[in-house]
């Protein structure tokens, strides 16, 4: 699955064909930057020769999410250059341009709280894990399992995995193979990712025996 990634300051930036056409403020559009989700969307209908500039247009805007622009000319024009050259690299690293028109659509990422069934120690595994951010150690009772299902492009089966980290306030989850018994082999399939704030109160609010969350009155 070719999902290009761009590392912009010490986020790492997913970019993906999105599963249906794209709007902002009700307009058409190629593309969406998604900062609060480390995540670029362009328009499946989007002709593979624009999707370069549609690409370096949404990472302008990642790039001034993180680093705002200078208001002089000279500190733009340095500003303008630092990106580029960032950019640049990490295309060529990626393949090249031509890396674009192997994109596909992101079919591992849809996060439905809903989905997730037990915890590793339900399942009797005493699996530890920590969180990537600030390394905060997570007990097997509070990490999360899906049902195996298929992983669409290398055959086999694979488990959905989430915590909650009340150091960072986040949900981090991640997709790993599966055994015969559905169980997580620890061979990751799908890299961490972590949940926006809505959607990490909502998942606290649902799973409130596996978290120490509690809304602010």
């Amino acid at each position: 699955m070719h999902l290009p990634r761009f590392k912009i300051g010490h986020d790492t930036i997913k970019t993906t064909l999105a599963k249906e056409p794209l709007e902002h403020h009700g307009h058409h559009c190629w593309g969406l930057n998604h900062s609060d989700r480390n995540l670029i969307e362009i328009c499946p209908k989007c002709p593979p020769g624009r999707r370069l500039d549609v690409l370096l247009h949404e990472l302008r805007h990642a790039w001034n999410d993180r680093f705002p622009r200078p208001h002089d000319d000279e500190g733009d024009a340095d500003h303008y250059a630092a990106m580029t050259a960032c950019i640049l690299k990490q295309i060529m690293d990626q393949g090249g341009p031509g890396m674009l028109l192997a994109m596909e659509m992101d079919v591992l990422t849809d996060f439905d709280p809903a989905k997730f069934t037990g915890t590793l120690v339900e399942r009797g595994l005493d699996r530890r894990h920590a969180c990537n951010v600030c390394q905060q150690p997570v007990g097997p009772g509070s990490v999360l399992l899906t049902s195996p299902r298929p992983h669409p492009t290398l055959g086999s089966s694979m488990v959905g995995l989430a915590f909650y980290c009340d150091n960072c306030n986040h949900v981090q989850h991640w997709g790993e193979l599966a055994n015969t018994a559905g169980n997580p082999t620890g061979v990751c399939c799908l890299e961490p990712e972590y949940l926006t704030p809505e959607e990490t109160r909502a998942f606290c609010e649902r799973n409130p025996d596996k978290t120490a969350f509690h809304p602010a009155t």
